[in-house]
């Protein structure tokens, strides 16, 4: 079961599969975080070093996530402090006395990764520094992707402790990676999703949500999915890997799924999905990953097939 979740959740990161509305209330006033954000790291991006210090918007969106992390932690609902904020986390709270300041924080992300892209043009993919500003590790921050709901609070002890992207436009490649932990270190296992991306060459095409796209999209073509159970039982156990090949709906019918890059800097990542879900990530350092990408074009002999509507992995 925990295995099916977790690969459900990582072809979310690149393409939820429920329509979703965006807010567009303006940001309400919280009250202010007390922690201070953790520094940024300075980022070699086109032949320049990312300033230390983000702009305003950025830091005005990733302080709102430090606030919503905060009031979590506070109310039990954070397992791991690397694992992504969702508004599924938020809505688990909204009982009571906490619908209210939980409401508030999903409205001051939601408007501010807003704010945050329509400041500036999105990137174009065909521009000459795309590759370099785009490509790289990223974190997942913050999502509200519909098929994460189910993901905020796992059974037995289980938490997402991380969701990495990792992007290489120059060779087309995407791969989502989630680390699951039990709280006890019982059970470690890293999920991993595999995908050729090509940039979208019809400009105003719309997708599923029916925005045009404006030079920043990428479809994404699903070639292998990756479950390693790394211990169990304190046990280390990397002979326990399972290959399998995508076989969803989109598969099945021919889709396409998207992914617009609407806000691209050294250090932070804002998109929306082919239903306007939103992700926020975070740079990271090339060897935060240890291991190098799994092979896009890599034979699979399992015969496995794996649906991402499901979650599950099935003889094909």
């Amino acid at each position: 079961m925990i295995v099916n979740l977790v690969n459900s959740l990582l072809l979310s990161v690149l393409l939820p599969t429920t329509p979703r509305d965006l807010p567009t209330t303006p940001r309400a006033a919280t009250a202010p975080s007390s922690r201070v954000p953790p520094p940024r790291l300075a980022v070699i991006v086109g032949g320049a070093s990312a300033s230390s210090q983000p702009p305003p918007l950025e830091q005005e969106l990733e302080q709102s996530i430090v606030a919503c992390g905060e009031w979590l932690e506070q109310n039990g609902g954070r397992r791991y402090p690397s694992s992504p904020i969702t508004n599924a986390s938020l809505f688990n709270a909204l009982k009571g006395e906490h619908e209210r300041p939980a409401r508030r924080l999903i409205k001051r992300v939601e408007a501010a990764a807003a704010e945050l892209e329509a400041s500036r043009p999105p990137l174009q993919l065909d521009a000459a520094d795309a590759d370099a500003l785009a490509s790289g590790c990223w974190l997942l921050k913050y999502s509200n992707a519909p098929e994460i709901t189910n993901l905020a609070k796992l059974p037995l002890g289980l938490g997402l402790e991380k969701v990495y992207q990792r992007v290489s436009l120059g060779s087309g490649v995407v791969e989502n990676r989630a680390m699951i932990r039990h709280r006890f270190r019982l059970l470690r296992q890293v999920t991993r999703v595999v995908a050729r991306a090509t940039r979208e060459p019809e400009l105003g095409a719309p997708n599923r949500a029916g925005v045009p796209n404006a030079g920043n999209r990428i479809n994404v073509r699903f070639m292998k999915v990756v479950v390693a159970l790394r211990r169990v039982l304190f046990v280390p156990t990397p002979f326990l890997r399972i290959v399998a090949r995508p076989n969803g709906p989109n598969e099945k019918e021919g889709r396409t799924p998207t992914l617009d890059l609407t806000y691209v800097s050294a250090t932070t990542r804002v998109s929306r999905g082919g239903d306007g879900s939103l992700f926020v990530l975070e740079r990271r350092p090339e060897g935060e990953v240890a291991e190098p990408m799994e092979e896009l074009d890599a034979p699979i002999a399992s015969g496995r097939g794996f649906d991402g509507t499901t979650g599950k992995i099935e003889k094909m």
